[in-house]
C-alpha cells in the first residue's frame, strides 16, 4: 500500500514565514537560507511568494529543506522538513487583486527539529586533514557540514537519487564509518580529454558523537582558516 502523502497543513499555516534551505550551492561557502512567506496550503503541496534572493525554474525538482519556528511558552524552536521545488505557478492572484508568478513546495518528509548552523558547509583544501572514501576508493570531497557532503568521483559505477551509500570519513587520521542517503547526482559537461566526473551530494543518515565533535572541531578550524584567507566574510 502506498505511503499516504504528508499534511503540510498540520506543519505549516497560511501567512506565517518560512526559509528554505538549498541542499548546496556550488559557488558559495556558506549556506543559502532564502526567506519566504506562505500563501497557501493544500494537502501536501505549499505555495509561498518568491524568495529572497529568489529562486527561479532551473530549481524545479530540487529537493530542500522548509523551516519554520514554533513558539511555545514564550521559547521558539525551529523545525524543518525535506520538500521538493514542484512548479511555478503564474498569474497567481492575491488577496489585493495583484498576480504574480509563485513557487509551489511538495512535502516530502515529516517535520523535525532543525539547526541551520549544523548545516554550515565548507570546502576542505587538500591539506585540511579530513577525506572521503566510499566503498574502499577514495573520492574528491567538495564540501561537508554535520548534515551531508558532496563529492565527484570518476569510477564506472553511478550513484542513484535516494539511495542509501556507505561511506568513510577520515578526520586527522581517525577512520569513521557512517551511512548516508544521495540527494542529488549530476554529470560533468562532456569535452574533448576531459575525464567523466559525476556530482553527488549526500546528506548524513547516522553521525555518531565521536564523529560529531571531530567533524565539527574541523569544520570550525576551516572557518577560521578561511576567515584568516579573506575567502568568508564574517
Amino acid at each position: 500500500m502506498a505511503e499516504k502523502p504528508m499534511d503540510a497543513g498540520r506543519l505549516v499555516r497560511a501567512g506565517s514565514s518560512i526559509d528554505i534551505l538549498l541542499e548546496r550551492d556550488d559557488l558559495k561557502n556558506s549556506i543559502r537560507v532564502l526567506k519566504a512567506m506562505i500563501y497557501e496550503v493544500e494537502g501536501n503541496r505549499i505555495v509561498i511568494s518568491q524568495t529572497s534572493p529568489p529562486l527561479t525554474k532551473s530549481h524545479i525538482g530540487n529537493t530542500v529543506s522548509a523551516t519554520y519556528l514554533v513558539r511555545s511558552e514564550g521559547k521558539a524552536t525551529r523545525y524543518g522538513f525535506s520538500a521538493r521545488i514542484a512548479e511555478f505557478v503564474r498569474d497567481y492572484e492575491m488577496t489585493s487583486g495583484e498576480r504574480v508568478t509563485v513557487p509551489v513546495l511538495q512535502v516530502q518528509g515529516a517535520p523535525e527539529p532543525m539547526n541551520i548552523r549544523l548545516h554550515f558547509r565548507v570546502r576542505p583544501r587538500s591539506d585540511s586533514g579530513i577525506s572521503l572514501s566510499c566503498g574502499g576508493r577514495k573520492v574528491n570531497l567538495l564540501d561537508i557540514s554535520l548534515g551531508g557532503v558532496g563529492f565527484s568521483h570518476g569510477d564506472i559505477k553511478s550513484f542513484k537519487a535516494g539511495e542509501s551509500v556507505r561511506l568513510q570519513l577520515n578526520v586527522d587520521e581517525k577512520r569513521f564509518h557512517l551511512e548516508a542517503r544521495v540527494v542529488r547526482v549530476w554529470l560533468s559537461e562532456p569535452s574533448p580529454g576531459s575525464p567523466y566526473l559525476q556530482f553527488v551530494t549526500a546528506k548524513f543518515l547516522t553521525l555518531e558523537r565521536d564523529l560529531e565533535h571531530a567533524l565539527g572541531r574541523k569544520i570550525m578550524m576551516i572557518q577560521r582558516q578561511m576567515l584568516a584567507d579573506g575567502i568568508l566574510k564574517t
